[in-house]
């Protein structure tokens, strides 16, 4: 499933495009792998309460957010081999490009939603 991630707050698009990781396999792997995160682009891995950046070569942003979509924590270009806090509070987190989450706007208190999309070949 792939989805388009929105500020509700402002409309901004925090995400063109996002992957949802909610197996525990997809949740481990996360974003280790690939050399980097296009822009436009975020992983939604649920359920999750905290990250690490263990393994990775690239700087990420993450963003915690409570099952309703209301934003509990962000974290601003998370470097390589780092651990964010346990933010209880939090169902799910983005993961998205370094940055991306600053050039949205995304803070505290926003409230993201989620919109399917068609991807190609679907």
């Amino acid at each position: 499933m792939s989805l388009s991630i929105s500020i509700i707050d402002t409309g901004v698009v925090l995400a063109g495009t996002a992957r949802v990781a909610s197996s525990l396999g997809a949740r481990m792997k996360g974003l280790l792998g690939p050399a980097s995160i296009q822009a436009g682009s975020a992983l939604v891995i649920r359920p999750c309460t905290g990250v690490h950046t263990f393994f990775m070569k690239y700087p990420i942003d993450v963003v915690f957010a409570a099952r309703d979509g209301l934003v509990v924590a962000v974290c601003h270009r998370l470097r390589p081999w780092r651990m964010t806090a346990i933010h209880p509070h939090a169902y799910e987190v983005v993961e998205l490009p370094a940055g991306a989450a600053k050039e949205a706007g995304v803070k505290e208190g926003n409230r993201i939603g989620y919109k399917e999309i068609e991807t190609a070949g679907a």
